[in-house]
């Protein structure tokens, strides 16, 4: 029996639903569906599933009913799809945590842990920290170490998330280490909202930079380019192999005693033609 709570794409729910029931009864298709869900058109469910349509309002209640979902199911349903078909991050936030408050508790640990460290740019930071500095438990330490400075709470917080998604690991003299564990953003539109809420934080880090940080200990420069469609290709690939020589500087460096923050943005700056 598929769960409702453990998705976070609409879509993908609606086609692993089909699947389960079609199994269970061969009669079941998607004109079958339609007409539980009072529709007449039989490709309507193929449509949403398929992007080309979205679910409004009125639309949600219907395939609630058609889903037979519960009342806490029915909620979590209705925020699902207005959090995947939201048009701003900060709608999307703001569903998204009504996803995570509605699921149940083995499901809402795991999804507010990863979403919180992506959701702030020092929780990064802190890890990487630890990799040279020798924190045990020194929390007003190292709040001063992040530059802007964080609260004494806010280094708490970062320390027992860490914890928690098993990046860091306390040593048999009660030192924190970087574990060799890799966070992972689980399926698609949640990793997007979590990489997007992380990449907003860097790009507002790096706007305050200009005035924060002296030239000599900083590095922003612009480009404004025209480019065709393959040049932006080849760009992209550019930007790519200059991240992982970055990434092979950074693994080789024995002296290490800072954390930086490395940003790419290349943006359209015209409208794009949909031909592309």
């Amino acid at each position: 029996m598929i769960d409702i709570f453990e998705y976070t794409d609409y879509r993908r729910f609606l086609t692993d639903f089909q699947t389960q029931e079609h199994a269970r009864n061969p009669h079941f298709s998607h004109r079958y569906f339609a007409a539980r869900a009072g529709f007449s058109s039989s490709g309507f469910l193929t449509n949403i599933i398929k992007g080309r349509r979205n679910l409004t309002g009125p639309m949600i209640c219907k395939f609630s009913r058609a889903l037979k979902l519960n009342k806490k199911e029915e909620t979590y349903f209705e925020h699902l799809v207005r959090f995947n078909q939201a048009s701003s991050l900060e709608e999307k936030n703001k569903y998204y945590g009504r996803m995570l408050e509605i699921s149940p508790v083995k499901t809402k640990i795991i999804g507010r842990d990863r979403h919180e460290f992506y959701s702030q740019w020092w929780y990064s930071a802190i890890r990487e920290l630890i990799y040279y500095y020798r924190f045990k438990d020194d929390f007003q330490d190292l709040a001063r170490k992040l530059d802007p400075p964080i609260s004494v709470q806010q280094a708490k917080s970062a320390i027992k998330v860490l914890k928690k998604l098993g990046l860091i690991e306390k040593d048999s003299e009660g030192f924190y280490h970087q574990t060799s564990s890799v966070i992972t953003t689980g399926e698609q539109h949640e990793s997007s909202l979590h990489v997007q809420n992380f990449q907003k934080s860097t790009m507002d880090l790096a706007a305050s930079a200009l005035t924060r940080h002296r030239k000599d200990i900083r590095d922003i420069s612009t480009l404004t380019l025209t480019l065709s469609h393959e040049s932006f290709r080849k760009a992209k690939l550019e930007i790519e192999a200059l991240q992982k020589k970055l990434l092979k500087i950074a693994e080789e460096d024995k002296c290490v005693d800072s954390v930086y923050q490395v940003n790419f943005q290349m943006f359209p700056l015209t409208r794009i033609e949909k031909t592309r």
